[in-house]
């Protein structure tokens, strides 16, 4: 469960850098899974048109993973998603959109 957990707060965090990436999930989760890349000094999705719809059943725990990330809301999930390395993320991944506004402003 501690994979888990760490896994998903890793996405939450980097997948909101890819508000600059191609068009964001809809739908079905593709067949392939989207990425972990490396864009200069930052981690991001390589395809967010890669994730599906956030399921019902897991909106609440994504939308709280990206809240605690600095996000508004998961706005897709892909049950294969993979790390930098490859390697798939236990449980999946969720693609979170909508800076938080900060406390001071």
């Amino acid at each position: 469960m501690k994979i888990f957990l760490a896994s998903f707060t890793a996405i939450a965090f980097l997948s909101g850098c890819a508000l600059m990436a191609p068009a964001g999930p809809s739908g079905k989760p593709s067949e392939t899974p989207p990425r972990i890349v490396f864009d200069k000094d930052s981690k991001l999705w390589d395809n967010p048109a890669l994730f599906g719809d956030v399921p019902p059943e897991l909106q609440t725990i994504g939308d709280a993973y990206c809240q605690d990330s600095g996000f508004e809301r998961a706005a897709g999930y892909h049950p294969k998603a993979l790390d930098e390395n490859g390697d798939l993320f236990e449980g999946g991944g969720y693609y979170c959109v909508g800076r938080k506004k900060s406390d001071n402003g």
